[in-house]
């Protein structure tokens, strides 16, 4: 059992993060610690993709992370957790009651026992027609398995992260609006929203706005970015997957550019890029929208003038920027792996890189230069 002096400084640790996101770490390895757990975290699952993903976390290291996510989030016994409500309890062990069928799947022997976990204590935070925040500890084997006092304490700590977390948000938000951020986006003259890692809108402003509700080139169907054919839907799905990928720190790659047909007019240029960490916010992709008639490509001649490039490294910057691997480039082009890494070492050089992913950023990620291409085309 928690004493009481132990439970009013886990309370009063909960709260300090919502003034402060970097302190929610330090909150789930508390949690962990207290529940003898060897880790945590703030979980996002997406309920129409069944995709989990994280928010924050503590006591579990990169390649775990990214484990869960690519692979077993998707193989997990315990997700029957989708369908709690909010503020119910989800223990590991009851949602697979079944002692030897969890010992014999792949999710307890691939992921779960390499770490040393056996059972699982948290909570639904938050649950919308889109999404389920659940907040978890794993219960190392040793401690054996959650007890009724554990739940009793938990259920007790709950609601004090779900204030935490609504607190911070709407904190967030007014600080957002304090800074003028809302009204400095609404003023540009470009399309920009904020998707989640699923292409789900989260903000957009008011260009961007008009442009959805147009529903020709690009429009949000249920909430989420849509081109008009499946096929752009898929590209456009997968850059923003690969630049939220970036945004949480597990891949390289920053997003790309897209030019989508439409019916009455020029094609609506779209440019994904990855966004800044927005407090605890879940993390988040910036798409920019263009519909000025332009190339879709960067401007070779633009490029070539503004960083000093040659041709070859004009025509692989450009591939890079719009989501090709540096690999398929060389066997598309028909250079050697080697012939294209030497192209992008000079490209870092001139251009004050040090990775392929800052490299995509510097150029991506800057809308005037993506405005000012448009205008001066190829």
């Amino acid at each position: 059992m928690i004493d009481d002096r132990r439970m009013l400084d886990l309370i009063d640790e909960i709260y300090a993060a919502s003034l402060d996101a970097r302190r929610w770490s330090a909150v789930i390895t508390s949690l962990g610690r207290v529940f003898h757990c060897v880790g945590g975290a703030l979980l996002q699952r997406d309920r129409n993709s069944a995709e989990m993903g994280f928010i924050e976390f503590g006591g579990l290291d990169a390649p775990v992370r990214a484990a869960y996510e690519e692979y077993y989030s998707a193989c997990s016994v315990w997700m029957p957790a989708a369908f709690a409500r909010t503020g119910e309890l989800v223990i590991g062990h009851e949602l697979a009651p079944d002692k030897r069928e969890f010992e014999r799947s792949e999710f307890y022997n691939d992921w779960l026992r390499p770490q040393g976990v056996y059972d699982a204590i948290g909570g639904v935070i938050h649950r919308s027609p889109g999404s389920l925040t659940v907040v978890t500890v794993l219960r190392a084997e040793r401690a054996g398995l959650v007890t009724d006092a554990d739940k009793q304490q938990f259920s007790r700590l709950l609601p004090h992260v779900r204030r935490s977390l609504d607190l911070h948000r709407r904190l967030y938000g007014l600080r957002l609006e304090r800074d003028g951020a809302l009204q400095a986006l609404d003023a540009l003259r470009i399309g920009i929203v904020m998707t989640d890692r699923t292409g789900r809108v989260m903000f957009a402003n008011r260009v961007a706005e008009g442009i959805l509700r147009r529903c020709d080139g690009l429009t949000a169907i249920r909430g989420r970015l849509c081109a008009e054919r499946p096929a752009d839907t898929q590209q456009l799905t997968r850059l923003i997957g690969d630049a939220a990928r970036t945004t949480r720190g597990l891949g390289e790659t920053a997003g790309g550019m897209l030019a989508l047909p439409t019916r009455l007019g020029p094609p609506v240029t779209v440019l994904v890029s990855p966004c800044p960490r927005l407090g605890l916010l879940e993390p988040a992709v910036l798409v920019f929208v263009n519909e000025a008639p332009g190339s879709p490509e960067f401007g070779a001649r633009y490029l070539a003038r503004l960083y000093g490039l040659t041709p070859a490294e004009v025509q692989l910057l450009q591939a890079l920027v719009n989501g090709k691997r540096l690999s398929d480039y060389a066997g598309d082009t028909g250079i050697s792996l080697n012939t294209a890494k030497t192209h992008l070492k000079q490209i870092f050089a001139k251009t004050g890189s040090s990775r392929q992913a800052d490299l995509v950023r510097l150029v991506a990620g800057n809308p005037v230069l993506r405005m000012a291409v448009s205008r001066l085309g190829s």
